[in-house]
């Protein structure tokens, strides 16, 4: 379990916790003196944390401050720091508590001098709990609470997602911590100790039986939402009774769509200025698709993000975002996970790849491509120059598949991470990868969780592993490696300091 879903589950009523406020403010080491017998290593790990916090920093936290905020971070068994801390917030005992407040006043003073952020950010938890949250039901999580701005950091950490919730959270005190934490790239955002939420509205149930739970921060002390301005914002976009207007210049398709969505045409509308616009659950289906890419991509000078996740696109939908991309010039971040773009939505999307020289993040996790997809999408990597970030988890792109991102592999110079957790790859599939990280010298993350590659795939990987000097994450969770073959990949780890193996 990481921090991000270590999420408070239980619905106990606790005090609040009081008296850390007014501790003194001391170092580090000071700071968790009486934490030590807890924790192993523990003075170890904070030398670490010490040596590599962001020091001196832009927000002028002093050495101990920054790496009070690291130390939270760092993951390393379940003595992990975080872990401890955490379960201890949880406990009714809240005399024990009281060791930590030399820490906490430590963390609360680091926290406070960085930006406060008002914005939708996630968590997840590996457990199927999405049907016991009812709407207007008011939760208080004790514990430091750990989110990402990024709902693709989140589903790294859940292997499985027909058991699994996702918090879709509008939060309106959250702390960015990027750039203070042991690992820069999972955008993290902390809301703090005893934050209460109220239910947006029912859990929304996907199509692999899990759940979205969507919370709204609220005032504990008059239950009203503070985030509500940021929900009118981001939530209520079809309100306005603004009809959208076409331009006259022509690109993707010199008519307009026959098929009109007026609320959907009035989010756009609304949008049409932003960077970047969110979609995400708004039960979109092919033909609304082709009014995004005539009315929204369409000569679109300023979008950056389009977020389209969680609708019902299928393969023709796709395949007017391919067209739409083809010719597009501004758009680097395209997010369509959990739709039903399938083999040829998939192919659609590789031939604009094939073109397009600007998108650098492109999301078709849960979307069915099976492996013909995956090799459309092998092909174009072949060619493309541009994009950074890949993720198809949960396609069954098998080991065809997962053979032809190996061969696209060995020549794309451009593409650092890679997810292809749950997809059935098997021996041969890592085989295939483990022949292309010999050769690859860009990708610095590749996740396989959950994908029986077994021993011989293992080995494979940890040959590569003693050759390539660029990747830094390698995710093999649930990938049924037996003991002797972790170990062996766990001694490569520990030899290639810069690489972490996730087994």
């Amino acid at each position: 379990m990481s921090r991000f879903t270590d999420v408070d589950i239980s619905s106990k009523r606790l005090p609040a916790v009081y008296g850390y406020h007014s501790q003194k403010l001391v170092s580090l080491e000071q700071a968790l003196e009486l934490i030590v017998p807890q924790i192993d290593r523990l003075p170890r790990y904070i030398k670490t944390a010490k040596k590599y916090c962001l020091y001196p920093s832009e927000h002028n936290l002093t050495r101990d401050e920054s790496a009070s905020i690291y130390i939270y971070t760092m993951e390393w068994d379940e003595s992990s720091l975080y872990r401890v801390l955490n379960k201890a917030l949880r406990d009714e005992n809240r005399q024990a508590l009281k060791i930590w407040f030399p820490y906490l006043k430590l963390f609360d003073t680091a926290l406070d001098k960085l930006p406060t952020v008002k914005e939708a950010v996630w968590r997840g938890v590996p457990l199927d709990i999405g049907k016991n949250f009812r709407k207007n039901q008011v939760l208080t999580w004790w514990t430091v609470n750990s989110c990402s701005s990024s709902i693709n950091v989140i589903n790294r950490f859940l292997t499985s997602p027909q058991t699994s919730t996702l918090f879709m959270i509008e939060a309106a005190n959250g702390k960015k911590v990027s750039g203070y934490t042991a690992y820069e790239d999972e955008d993290e955002v902390i809301l703090p100790i005893g934050t209460q939420f109220r239910v947006k509205s029912d859990p929304l149930k996907q199509s692999n039986d899990s759940h979205i739970v969507h919370l709204i921060e609220i005032n504990d002390d008059d239950d009203q939402d503070v985030a509500s301005e940021m929900n009118r914002m981001h939530m209520n976009a079809s309100l306005t009774s603004t009809m959208l207007k076409p331009k006259t210049t022509t690109s993707v398709s010199s008519k307009p769509p026959t098929y009109r969505n007026q609320e959907l045409e009035q989010m756009i509308d609304q949008n049409k200025d932003e960077s970047d616009v969110n979609f995400s659950q708004k039960n979109l289906t092919d033909d609304d698709m082709e009014i995004v890419a005539y009315y929204l991509l369409r000569n679109n000078t300023t979008l950056r993000e389009l977020h389209l996740d969680y609708n019902q696109i299928g393969e023709k939908g796709a395949q007017a975002l391919g067209e739409a991309l083809q010719k597009n010039t501004t758009l680097i971040q395209l997010n369509l996970y959990n739709n039903q773009i399938g083999e040829k939505g998939a192919q659609a999307l590789g031939e604009a790849l094939q073109k397009n020289t600007t998108l650098t993040n492109l999301n078709l996790g849960d979307n069915q491509i099976g492996e013909k997809g995956a090799q459309a999408l092998g092909e174009a990597l072949q060619k493309n120059t541009t994009l950074t970030q890949l993720y198809l988890s949960s396609n069954q792109i098998g080991e065809k598949g997962a053979q032809a991102l190996g061969e696209a592999l060995q020549k794309n110079k451009t593409l650092t991470e890679l997810y292809l957790s749950s997809n059935q790859i098997g021996e041969k599939g890592a085989q295939a990868l483990g022949e292309a990280l010999q050769k690859n010298t860009t990708l610095t993350e590749l996740y396989l969780f959950n994908n029986q590659i077994r021993d011989k795939g293992a080995q494979v990987l940890g040959e590569a592993l003693q050759k390539n000097t660029t990747l830094t994450e390698l995710g093999l969770i649930d990938s049924e490696i037996g003991e002797k073959w972790k170990q062996y990949l766990q001694k490569i780890a520990n030899k290639n300091t810069w690489l972490r193996i996730n087994l």
